[in-house]
């Protein structure tokens, strides 16, 4: 029906959001299946080239008993798999197979490349069990609250339980399936069946005696088959743990009845078809029969549904748990400010609606003065409402963050708002930062409006220095020199985004971060990209947000305002460390960078994750308290954590 189009749309994109996730670990297992197919056939090639005759070799060769010299020549000992296999947690099953093989005298060659074929079986099916974990740990409780928050949205407010870690686990373990197995009950059994077909086809080329690369051939056809099956069960887990977090916060929230919303393109199955817009009990919510996945790779999603109108951005009546005043809110009430008030309790409905207030007339120019000149004190804005458009991102950043030079032009206002929010807090933590800040925005339009003013300024210089040269002569020494600097201050395509802390005159007018709008354009898609950069550990724990590029710039900021890089303690750091030590507690890229500054980036990236890690590592949090305390030392004010 017409009116329920509203909770129809919503619904889709909460569904969606939720599943980004998976989608984002199910590319990662893929290219992990892909490793693992070409790890296979690295071993068995290097198995051949020592042990086989002419490419070839008969079973029974394959069984003759190693020597100690041919066993010392694979790669590891079984005792070293042992070891390997306790410190990555694998399979208990596993390790008493290893501890069976090093209790005997006597391998043979058969034996110890199916070790080698178990270990790299078991490490993928461990890697993907733990991520899959993860996944759904977090998809489960975050599907239930947005789904309460959308709900409250029609019913009005009140307080919502976060759901204990213990409930999350036991939901986690209970199979939803008739065959009783849970997700990892799957990837167990999976990873069994996986590595007898594998082992299986090793057996079976070598009884007809053929050559290594047919072998491997078919290996690597039975591992494309795994990775599919792979993708289909993290889709699968993820649709369904999304499906029952939006089930229980209806039963929690008194909804009766839900409507089914499939996604209708040329992909919807014949099944998500029929079902579209049916609208049931919630009695007879069913994962796979009357609710979603219906089937692999179901996208679609259910909402609630109610009888009366409901149009977005009307007002609605809500409680305040701790005041018991009931107040008018509107749809300015984000998912954020919901929960800090509802289930975290951090803030009270009266305190953010007078921080609605407060910020209502600053956007409304009655501050704007004061904010202009650079005088409004950030401490009292203490809550960030997000633009509808580029132009009021703009704006804000104008009147209320108080920053002259502004432009996300070629940017979204999702990205926007992402920077906009993050300098809103860092101003509020660290009031003399902004005196660094004479631009905000994209890089590009940052260069554009620098141009000029530098084009200007190396006239006027060459004017004053050599004030006999004709002006066609001053003009091209001009142009020249503008056309360098501009060269030095261009971007690359991959470049997330830039500091500038320049403090030379006309540079200084440009001082800030950006965002560099090849990235800046998708927030969706910048996303995904810094999640694959956190799985490879090119940038630090927690940070695959927007948000935590701008908080890796502003970094780079406060290092420039507090001095970050010339102490001692901070250096040390990084001059204790290896490259490979420092990748490994922090990022890649806080050593493989182009910095001319060996601790620079370090600082940044430590930064970003003590700002968006809830559990900061050893470098990150060191960093983190350095940089509040020096502040906290020089300024005497501000510096509180994030």
């Amino acid at each position: 029906m017409e009116h329920n189009k509203y909770w129809a749309e919503r619904f889709e994109q909460l569904t969606e959001a939720e599943l980004r996730n998976a989608d984002e670990l199910s590319a990662e297992m893929v290219k992990e299946y892909r490793q693992t197919a070409q790890d296979l056939n690295d071993d068995i090639q290097r198995w051949y080239a020592r042990f086989a005759a002419e490419n070839k070799m008969s079973l029974a060769e394959a069984r003759r008993v190693l020597t100690g010299r041919e066993l010392a020549e694979f790669r590891w000992t079984v005792d070293e798999y042992i070891k390997y296999a306790k410190k990555a947690d694998l399979s208990e099953a596993y390790i008493q197979k290893l501890k069976n093989a090093s209790a005997r005298v006597h391998i043979d060659r058969l034996e110890a490349i199916r070790m080698q074929m178990a270990q790299h079986v078991e490490k993928l099916a461990a890697k993907g069990n733990a991520r899959l974990t993860d996944v759904l740990r977090d998809i489960y409780p975050d599907a239930q609250m947005r789904t309460a928050y959308e709900v409250q949205k029609k019913k009005g407010f009140e307080p919502f339980a976060r759901i204990p870690e213990a409930d999350v686990d036991r939901i986690l373990k209970k199979p939803w399936v008739s065959d009783g197995l849970n997700f990892s009950d799957r990837i167990w059994r999976d990873k069994e069946r996986l590595l007898n077909t594998l082992q299986g086809e090793l057996t079976r080329g070598l009884i007809r005696g053929e050559p290594y690369g047919k072998i491997a051939q078919r290996i690597a056809g039975r591992m494309g088959v795994a990775r599919s099956a792979a993708a289909r069960l993290v889709e699968t887990e993820a649709a369904f743990f999304s499906s029952r977090g939006q089930l229980d916060a209806f039963r929690d929230l008194g909804v009766e009845q839900y409507e089914f919303v499939a996604t209708l393109d040329s992909r919807t199955s014949e099944t998500c078809r029929e079902m579209d817009g049916k609208v049931l009990p919630l009695s007879e919510f069913k994962p796979g029969i009357t609710a979603p996945p219906l089937h692999c790779h179901c996208r679609s999603t259910t909402c609630p549904y109610f009888d009366d109108e409901f149009t977005e951005g009307e007002t609605r009546a809500a409680r305040d748990p701790e005041t018991g005043k009931t107040v008018q809110v509107d749809s300015r009430l984000t998912y954020e400010n919901w929960k800090n008030i509802f289930v975290d309790k951090t803030q009270t409905l009266d305190e953010w609606k007078e921080n609605v207030a407060l910020q209502a007339t600053n956007a409304a120019g009655a501050l704007n003065a004061g904010a202009q000149s650079g005088t409004m004190n950030m401490n009292q804005i203490r809550m960030f409402i997000p633009a509808k458009t580029i132009s009021e991102a703009e704006d804000y950043a104008r009147s209320v963050l108080g920053i002259p030079n502004v432009s996300y032009k070629g940017c979204d206002a999702d990205t926007a708002n992402a920077w906009n929010r993050g300098l809103h807090d860092a101003f509020s933590r660290f009031p003399e930062l902004k005196k660094n800040f004479g631009f905000v925005g994209e890089v590009h339009e940052r260069n554009a409006m620098l141009k000029p003013v530098l084009r200007q300024h190396y006239a006027d210089d060459y004017r004053k220095r050599a004030a006999w040269l004709p002006p066609a002569q001053i003009d091209q020494l001009a142009d020249a020199a503008t056309r360098k600097t501009m060269k030095q201050l261009q971007v690359a395509k991959g470049t997330l985004a830039v500091s500038f802390s320049e403090s030379r005159a006309p540079f200084s007018d440009f001082r800030g971060v950006s965002v560099n709008r090849e990235h800046g354009k998708d927030a969706k898609k910048f996303a995904q990209v810094l999640a694959k950069d956190v799985v490879s550990k090119f940038h630090p724990v927690g940070c695959d947000s927007i948000r935590s590029v701008l908080d890796h710039e502003i970094g780079h900021q406060l290092d420039n305002l507090l001095g970050i890089r010339d102490i001692q303690t901070i250096k040390d750091l990084f001059d204790s460390r290896s490259h490979a030590e420092l990748s490994d507690s922090l990022s890649r890229y806080s050593w493989d960078n182009k910095n001319r500054n060996r601790y620079a980036e370090m600082i940044a990236e430590a930064w970003a994750e003590y700002c968006n890690n809830p559990n900061p590592r050893e470098i990150a949090k060191a960093v983190g308290k350095t940089i509040e305390a020096e502040y906290q030392k020089q300024f005497g004010k501000g510096g509180g954590t994030p």
